[in-house]
């Protein structure tokens, strides 16, 4: 009888440990808990609040005309007749913009304006040659000849090109640009790239000879 008492006495102790232990959460469990109801960060630290990532601000875009005498929306007129609204270009730049072709749709006849980026160097204002009017070349010419003018070339540059606004030709992403003058004021411009040749003809006009009408280019930039 005292045998049977303490067999079930030691029973009961031990079912009793099994209980406690059974119903006692885990440390992953209170981790978990604690995480959840503190409002930490994802390691469950109270005292470390989770930080919102801030947004980035784009970088502005940079102004590729500064020093040109004209820019995108400009109007340059020409001293004797002729508007040109400049809705599009290409610039031209090695480390920073050397040159730009401005192309006005509005003053017909394919009107283009080259300039180069110095406040106090002249605009050649300028009209498209057809695919037929020039020889073709690849590379540009130390000499060439467009109707009865001759032209000796004055510079030679492979340029990065870019282009902005509305209307612009696509002369891909460089090109070797070359420029040509006559004994006159004829000016002739070459652009070739990957074996396609693109040419200008105009006059050159010195300052006096135009007026530039700031028009708000910004909003044209893309």
């Amino acid at each position: 009888m005292l045998l049977l008492t303490s067999i079930c006495l030691a029973g009961g102790l031990l079912l009793g440990r099994y209980i406690s232990r059974g119903a006692r959460p885990s440390k992953a469990d209170r981790d978990g808990a604690l995480g959840e109801t503190s409002g930490g960060d994802e390691l469950g630290d109270p005292a470390r609040p989770s930080k919102a990532a801030k947004p980035v601000k784009p970088a502005p875009e940079r102004d590729l005309f500064v020093g040109f005498p004209c820019r995108l929306g400009d109007v340059v007129m020409r001293s004797g007749g002729g508007e040109a609204w400049l809705a599009g270009a290409c610039v031209f730049s090695e480390d920073a913009p050397v040159s730009a072709l401005f192309i006005a749709p509005e003053a017909g006849a394919d009107v283009a304006v080259y300039a180069r980026a110095a406040a106090s160097a002249p605009l050649w204002w300028m009209q498209a040659l057809g695919s037929d009017e020039l020889p073709h070349f690849t590379d540009p010419p130390t000499s060439l000849e467009h109707g009865e003018t001759r032209f000796e070339r004055r510079r030679r540059l492979p340029l990065a090109i870019e282009r902005r606004g509305s209307g612009a030709p696509d002369l891909g992403e460089s090109a070797v640009v070359a420029e040509y003058a006559s004994s006159g004021a004829d000016q002739l411009l070459l652009i070739i790239h990957e074996g396609n040749l693109r040419a200008w003809r105009g006059t050159s006009l010195d300052a006096g000879m135009y007026e530039v009408i700031p028009s708000g280019a910004s909003t044209l930039e893309e």
